[in-house]
């Protein structure tokens, strides 16, 4: 009998750390897929010199984009109001509003089409480097919290282990 005690507590906290685990992860997808989209989107401002609802056209054709809610409610609220308008009120709606990168999101969404192209492209520019630096710590962050998991399993094990003993 305490043998299964020491073996479900064992493995109830492997269970919470792989939920744990797998929340950060998906959570890290966004960190990654929302700054590789604004990141694209700069370069095509820089390169085609088209409109932003139009960018958010062509990164739409890309499946790996298409998983941000946000870009697709953006092409959805296009039809009715300019971009930015469309961007910010896609955001409201969006998974990341809970992600730390959101306030710059925002912040990126109000750039584009606003001032001098050189302009837009050095705020951008200062908006990404920023999403790039809480994209890096929210990884290092996972990479702790796999160590810390890693360890408790570990010592799970063990701790039945000895308790058989």
């Amino acid at each position: 009998m305490r043998f299964l005690g020491a073996a479900s507590l064992a493995l109830a906290v492997l269970m919470i750390g792989l939920s744990s685990i797998q929340t950060e992860l998906s959570r890290q997808s966004l960190y990654s897929l929302s700054t590789a989209f604004w990141s694209e989107f700069r370069r095509l401002l820089a390169d085609t010199h088209v409109p932003p609802g139009e960018i958010l056209r062509r990164l739409s054709g890309f499946a790996r984009y298409r998983e941000l809610d946000f870009v697709s409610g953006t092409l959805q609220l296009l039809r009715e109001h300019r971009f930015q308008e469309a961007y910010r009120l896609a955001l409201e709606q969006s998974q990341v509003r809970s992600l730390e990168l959101y306030p710059l999101l925002c912040q990126a969404g109000e750039i584009p089409g606003t001032v001098s192209l050189e302009h837009q492209l050095e705020q951008l520019d200062a908006l990404l480097a920023r999403m790039r630096e809480i994209t890096a710590a929210h990884q290092q962050r996972i990479d702790s919290s796999l160590r810390l998991w890693h360890s408790l399993s570990v010592f799970g094990a063990l701790f039945v282990f000895i308790f058989l003993i």
